[in-house]
């Protein structure tokens, strides 16, 4: 089946008329904000002291070392932040993933578990390596390990040899090009492995080899479909910047004083509010484009406003029967 490029980029924002999916949108809004409270509120409560009387000049006794159990204290408070977004980050893929399947006709294999989650995150970190060493293609596995090769030798003959160092950074740089478009291949090959996992309830791998296969011919449209997305994405980022810079212009008239500052906050509020939902729009690119190569292409029913309506003939439409789903009926 040939992949639609409008239909999958048109796709990936068919959620904005979703109620549910915005729900998962906000609790992303409400976790950073949260996230900016909380760390703002220790560090002024930790540091705070310690820098008022560095600054004044007060001698304060232990100054130093308040300073500096104060940064560790913050620092740990930050690697258990650094795992709790991680949780988090994995429970909202799970979740906006299964709502992309539920509103293109599927029915994925039960809602959000932290075994799920914890398979997502194995299922990255599993994806990342057969990319960067491109497991499911022998031919291109032999670029990408002579590629490697050269890189160590390069670095391993830097020191007693720079000639010989110096010609294997020149042949290194020269799979460099090479290098990159596997990655990008292999990437683009294995991007439908979490729709997978989560709506056939596959194991990692099975999920990366039925991704694998399910792209098979079609990598040169699914780059040009990412190719389209993220032209869209800049565009929709220029046109919210530009909002917030004339915003943030007038509101600078009127205190010319306070003008930088209030660029700077304008410019992180429309990353606050834009990223969460340029996160959500790429996941159901995604399923989207699962959706597509499964043949199931917008199937669901609140993806009807963005699919074509069919051509009624003389003949009776198909009607579906209570065993099979009705974007199967209606594809017969």
């Amino acid at each position: 089946m040939e992949l639609d490029i409008v239909q999958a980029v048109k796709g990936s924002f068919s959620w904005l008329s979703d109620g549910k999916t915005w729900k998962y949108v906000l609790l992303q809004y409400a976790f950073t904000f949260l996230s900016l409270l909380v760390f703002g509120g220790l560090a002024v409560l930790v540091l705070g002291p310690a820098i008022i009387s560095l600054f004044t000049g007060q001698a304060a006794e232990g100054l130093v070392e308040t300073i500096v159990s104060g940064i560790i204290a913050l620092f740990l408070i930050f690697i258990v932040w650094i795992i709790a977004a991680t949780v988090f980050s994995l429970a909202i893929t799970v979740l906006v993933v299964n709502r992309g399947l539920e509103l293109f006709g599927f029915r994925p294999s039960g809602g959000f578990s932290f075994g799920k989650a914890g398979k997502i995150l194995v299922l990255g970190i599993v994806s990342f390596i057969y990319q960067v060493f491109s497991w499911y293609s022998k031919k291109l596995m032999a670029v990408v390990l002579v590629f490697y090769l050269l890189a160590f030798l390069a670095i391993a003959t830097a020191l007693f040899a720079p000639l010989v160092s110096f010609i294997f950074i020149l042949l290194t740089l020269a799979l460099a090009i090479p290098y990159i478009a596997i990655m990008i291949y292999n990437g683009l090959r294995l991007a439908l492995s979490i729709p997978v996992m989560l709506e056939g309830d596959t194991s990692v791998t099975q999920s990366l080899s039925k991704s694998w296969n399910m792209t098979n011919g079609h990598a040169l449209m699914l780059f040009f479909t990412w190719v389209v997305f993220v032209i869209a994405i800049i565009a929709i980022s220029i046109i919210a910047g530009l909002a917030a810079d004339i915003f943030s212009t007038l509101l600078g008239l009127a205190s010319p004083s306070i003008a930088p500052a209030i660029k700077i906050g304008a410019n992180m509020l429309v990353n606050f509010i834009i990223n969460p939902i340029i996160m959500v729009a790429g996941l159901f690119l995604v399923v989207g484009i699962f959706a597509q190569l499964s043949g199931n292409s917008m199937g669901g029913e609140k993806m009807a406003p963005f699919r074509e309506q069919p051509q009624f003939t003389a003949k009776a439409s198909a009607q579906p029967s209570p065993q099979r789903p009705r974007w199967l009926a209606e594809k017969k």
